[in-house]
């Protein structure tokens, strides 16, 4: 959803293409060219192939979204309180955890994530759990700062203060090696501006080795059920782990993946561990779908962020350079219904346009957000004489085929006008890349949605789950 000068590792200022996805405020678009080039952080997608692709990879037969390949390193770091830990002897070790990622500088996500864990803390201690000296060695709050090198101990207690942190939730900090260790772990990109960091929360039962990783804005009560119910109630995609070694089961690091952002800004938005396919909802229910998908609960404090976003959103003019085939590339894709386009010269040049990322198999926000943007797509065509051009582009190119697409887009009800693109992964990931989308594992893909005048170079972000109508409103400002 949002734009600025870039930031390099270690530096303070704040980045300009890929900051969270619930971010209020909103960089300037001028900055795109220098944001996307800088939109592959750590990981710098194959360049295209010269020879034009006109089929989608064949489907892969394992989801490797479903199982998490995560490192438990025991690596010592520092609390809140200045005292020595080893990450999982002392604070994972025996216990029901819950991780999320911090920084006490942030000025977005962050705010959120506290607080969600400041209502697992009173669900945990309403529920007559995690509130004893007994019950903190059974449930473990932990929160990580990716900001290491500025959140000392003090910083990590005066946050603490925020959200009356008890005993029982602890904020870590440490060296940037041990820090990022931890991130790496957990698949969140190590040494990055820490405004990319995951809005993910893991909920972890380290004796039976069971983990899952829910969106970190969910219902506090909801995460805490889940969190409680993986000491109960084995899952068919649990995960195990040991000290040092992987969780899931599988090796290799995190599957290989588009992530999202549009041109020159990002923010991202995870989905799910789980890659079932999502529990999608005939068009006809898509209002209360768009609002809160197969998990209204969670998603409620999403879709009222994105509102006061939406509400406070301002046009930006496209620097020079950053908007024509030369910077949006012109490489061949697919769609659903189409078996040959170019992305520049098909789905952008002279339109207006809204460009999102998801993948079919996502099991978390992709299905609401797409059910909200049919709804917006039918407020456009209600409203608007001006053609819009829907562009959906899969991080997952590899298992979304043409007709995986074309199934998803039926069943969300994608009207004419809508692409669900896919392609050659190495085609479809340099697009991602120019528009700041690509990231290397396919769950920690964006919910922005980029707006924008082709024609005119007039571009704002709005989160994808904003309100239809203030959708439609974006779009009439850059008309």
């Amino acid at each position: 959803m949002m734009l600025q000068p870039m930031s390099q590792p270690g530096s303070h200022r704040r980045s300009v293409r890929r900051m969270m996805w619930i971010a209020a405020v909103w960089s300037a678009l001028g900055a795109a060219t220098a944001s996307a080039a800088a939109a592959a952080n750590t990981v710098t997608p194959p360049r295209p192939t010269a020879t034009p692709g006109n089929t989608a990879a064949t489907a892969v037969a394992d989801d490797t979204a479903s199982t998490l390949s995560i490192n438990l390193p025991d690596v010592t770091v520092t609390d809140h309180n200045g005292k020595p830990q080893r990450f999982v002897t002392d604070l994972i070790k025996g216990r029901s955890v819950a991780v999320n990622f911090i920084f006490t500088s942030c000025t977005s996500i962050c705010t959120p994530l506290g607080a969600t864990f400041k209502g697992m803390q009173d669900e945990l201690a309403r529920r007559g759990v995690g509130t004893s000296t007994r019950s903190t060695k059974d449930v473990h709050l932990i929160s990580v700062s990716v900001d290491p090198l500025n959140d000392t101990p003090e910083e990590l207690t005066r946050y603490a203060r925020k959200f009356d942190a008890a005993p029982g939730w602890t904020l870590v900090t440490g060296s940037r090696k041990s820090i990022d260790a931890i991130l790496r772990a957990f698949g969140v990109t190590p040494g990055a501006d820490p405004n990319d960091h995951s809005p993910m929360v893991y909920l972890g039962h380290e004796p039976s080795g069971r983990w899952t990783r829910a969106y970190g804005l969910g219902e506090p009560a909801v995460l805490t059920r889940r969190l409680i119910g993986l000491a109960t109630s084995p899952s068919s995609r649990s995960t195990t782990s040991t000290i040092g070694g992987t969780i899931g089961g599988a090796t290799g690091s995190p599957t290989s993946g588009p992530t999202s952002a549009p041109p020159g800004g990002s923010t991202r938005t995870i989905a799910s561990a789980a890659g079932s396919t999502n529990n999608v909802r005939p068009v006809a229910a898509a209002a209360a779908t768009a609002a809160g998908g197969s998990a209204p609960d969670e998603l409620a404090p999403v879709r009222k962020l994105a509102a006061g976003q939406a509400a406070n959103a301002s046009v930006q003019s496209a620097a020079s350079g950053s908007s024509g085939v030369s910077y949006f590339t012109n490489l061949p894709l697919v769609s659903q219904d189409r078996p040959r386009l170019r992305f520049y010269d098909d789905l952008v040049r002279g339109k207006i346009v809204l460009i999102n990322s998801f993948y079919a198999s996502c099991a978390d926000v992709c299905s609401p957000v797409s059910f909200n943007l049919a709804n917006a797509q039918k407020l456009l065509d209600e409203q608007l004489d001006t053609p819009v051009q829907l562009v959906s582009i899969s991080t997952d190119p590899v298992a979304d085929t043409p007709e995986l697409l074309r199934d998803y887009a039926k069943r969300h009800g994608a009207r004419p006008g809508w692409s669900f693109v896919t392609g050659k992964k190495e085609n479809v990931d340099w697009v991602l890349h120019k528009l700041g989308l690509y990231n290397e594992d396919k769950t920690q893909h964006s919910a922005i949605l980029w707006i924008g005048n082709e024609r005119s170079g007039a571009w704002l972000k709005l989160h994808a789950l904003a309100p239809p109508e203030a959708i439609v409103a974006a779009v009439r400002k850059i008309l």
